[in-house]
């Protein structure tokens, strides 16, 4: 039946290996899509994959970024083009989940099984950067770190430019770190406004602390053996910081003396605002 062609895809994929790590297997689920659809090429035909395999994909706006019925993949059409893309490639990874569900016996070890369910989401993002970004394909593009080659390969691959990033820093070319920052407060503060404590005169606003510029996410490349703390602030008299006020999509890059938990010391960046779900973010790479 039409209704579980997708999670079939992934079960025939399924009984053709044997692979047992989790990050082989939903690469190697990715190469499977792409060259059973005809869909070696940049940027990505993600329409080849849905022909070959009968899958139908409605685009309408959602409270969420997208889901996976039967054969049909729903997209939130308010979301931008690179990002309905990835959102695609994230729900054919979910039939892979699924078919891993229903598998039996089951390629993994009970405990195994169930330390698989945790991590889905990042299993699901690592299968569909393969996806629009096919390592062979995507690395001989690479010929550095930097901002101005991600927002090129992001226009030509159709991908935004966080994935492009990210999936640049794994090319392991150079030791950078990637983090998106924006306004925030430490879980520890005390924040009136937020916390609907009442104050004595005024609005609850008025008794905030003033919020500082944080790490919301951030990654490495592989050979960076320093990591940035979740929540960590950046010091107002660096370019990063300086970058918040600045306009949209403007490169800032020079040096800036960085005092973070686990990076200290006088490093190359670059920065640029940009717009994420309506917040002012800043897209910071730190050349260590």
């Amino acid at each position: 039946m039409p209704a579980i062609v997708m999670t079939t895809v992934a079960e025939q994929f399924l009984q053709c290996t044997d692979i047992c790590d989790p990050f082989d297997l939903f690469s190697s689920y990715a190469q499977h899509l792409l060259h059973s659809s005809d869909a070696w090429a940049l940027p990505v035909p993600l329409a080849h994959i849905r022909t070959r395999h009968e899958l139908r994909r409605h685009a309408r706006p959602l409270p969420q970024r997208g889901f996976l019925l039967g054969d049909a993949i729903f997209i939130n059409s308010d979301d931008s083009h690179a990002v309905q893309r990835f959102t695609e490639a994230h729900e054919f990874m979910e039939a892979l989940f699924r078919a891993i569900r229903s598998e039996s016996p089951s390629r993994f070890a009970k405990q195994a099984l169930a330390d698989l369910w945790p991590d889905k989401e990042r299993w699901c993002e690592h299968g569909a950067a393969e996806l629009l970004l096919p390592y062979d394909l995507f690395k001989p593009l690479v010929k550095g770190v930097s901002l101005d080659l991600a927002r090129t390969l992001a226009g030509h691959c159709q991908t935004s430019l966080t994935a492009t990033l990210r999936r640049m820093l794994q090319m392991d070319l150079e030791p950078c770190v990637f983090v998106l920052l924006k306004k925030g407060y430490k879980k520890s503060q005390v924040v009136p406004s937020k916390d609907g404590q009442l104050v004595l005169w005024g609005d609850p606003e008025d008794w905030d602390p003033p919020a500082e510029l944080r790490v919301w996410r951030r990654w490495a490349s592989p050979q960076v053996n320093r990591f940035v703390c979740p929540n960590e602030s950046m010091s107002r008299d660096t370019l990063i910081y300086q970058t918040l006020s600045g306009p949209i999509g403007r490169v800032r890059r020079g040096g800036d003396d960085l005092d973070m938990e686990y990076i200290k010391g006088s490093y190359d960046t670059e920065s640029m605002k940009v717009v994420i779900d309506g917040d002012d973010v800043v897209i910071a790479l730190l050349h260590l």
